[in-house]
């Protein structure tokens, strides 16, 4: 039903339906009860989009994620619903498996659908193709807030886990409290996350006089085993690793165990994102905290504050912290 059928069937305006929808005052108590009646007899519920189109504000945010499966990414989406869910706003998600050159189509649809801003969920956005897509749509009369990326884009905030600093005390960690002198990176890609927590591994090593190690994987069980067997071929003195995700590091022990050596005793491990993964991994695994939840519930609030008036930070940054578990075998 709608509003015109609404004021119909209580006798009453429009303009005095649409008042009682609205909250405004200005109905007497009998005809507000009335006209609650009606709307609670026929299950009557407003029609958002149209709302929207009349008051140019949907309510509606588009949170666009690299691929929903990454655990890292689908905890942080999560909790910019929850966030958004309570401050008012209805959120569409969209998925991108991976694929950014999905991001153009995406962007059509959520323009469509009149979305007030846009929340983007990974350092990929922060690329030169999606930069560059971005830039030709976005005019800053959309608030947007990437998390881990940091485009220079009109209307655009930024929330930055501290990755960098918490990967290279991570690496001191196992130097000073873990005795450890050969220490390998095992890393997921290029992005801008990517590139951040190696510049800090690098640092580090480079700080202590230790010979840097890398090797590049797939994110898997998979590509954390592959790591694993291919910088032991080469460097069989490995006593630590860090990987730059918890599931991948996973399968680096995994892999380890099947080949005799021992988790910390031979070679201690350490992951990142401090996932359920790194609870559930025999030995369980220290992990690097880059507090997710807070990370989705700051970027929720960021936006909600540019929509609503006020004036949020153009860059907020959330620190990270090591988790210590079994893997590393000293606890601090």
């Amino acid at each position: 039903m709608t509003i015109y059928d609404i004021a119909e069937k209580a006798g009453v305006s429009i303009t005095t339906v649409s008042r009682v929808l609205n909250g405004k005052e200005n109905v007497n108590a009998k005809t507000r009860a009335h006209i609650l009646a009606v709307l609670e007899e026929c299950g009557y519920t407003p029609n958002r989009l149209a709302q929207g189109l009349a008051s140019k504000a949907t309510k509606t945010i588009g949170v666009m994620a690299v691929d929903i499966r990454d655990i890292h990414h689908s905890t942080i989406a999560y909790q910019v619903e929850q966030t958004l869910s309570t401050l008012g706003y209805s959120s569409i998600l969209c998925n991108f498996s991976g694929n950014k050159n999905r991001l153009p189509d995406y962007l059509d649809m959520l323009f469509s659908r009149q979305v007030d801003g846009f929340i983007f969920i990974g350092s990929v956005f922060a690329g030169d193709f999606c930069r560059g897509e971005l830039a030709s749509r976005l005019d800053g009369s959309k608030p947007t807030v990437f998390i881990n990326g940091t485009p220079s884009l009109p209307g655009a905030y930024c929330v930055i886990e501290q990755e960098e600093d918490a990967m290279k005390r991570a690496v001191e960690y196992l130097y000073h409290q873990c005795d450890r002198r050969h220490i390998a990176f095992v890393g997921m890609g290029d992005t801008a996350s990517e590139r951040s927590k190696r510049k800090g591994y690098e640092a580090a090593v480079d700080s202590l006089g230790l010979t840097a190690h890398t090797a590049i994987t797939a994110q898997s069980l998979a590509g954390g085993e592959s790591a694993v067997s291919s910088l032991l071929d080469t460097h069989p003195s490995l006593d630590a690793l860090v990987f730059t995700d918890d599931i991948t590091a996973c399968g680096g022990v995994r892999r380890l165990l099947q080949i005799g050596r021992s988790v910390p005793g031979d070679i201690a491990v350490v992951g990142f994102n401090n996932s359920l993964y790194s609870e559930i991994c025999i030995p369980s695994l220290t992990s690097i905290d880059n507090r997710m939840y807070e990370t989705g519930k700051i970027a929720a609030g960021i936006l909600a504050d540019a929509l609503e008036g006020r004036e949020p930070e153009a860059v907020v940054s959330v620190g990270c912290q090591l988790v210590i578990r079994d893997s590393t075998g000293i606890r601090i």
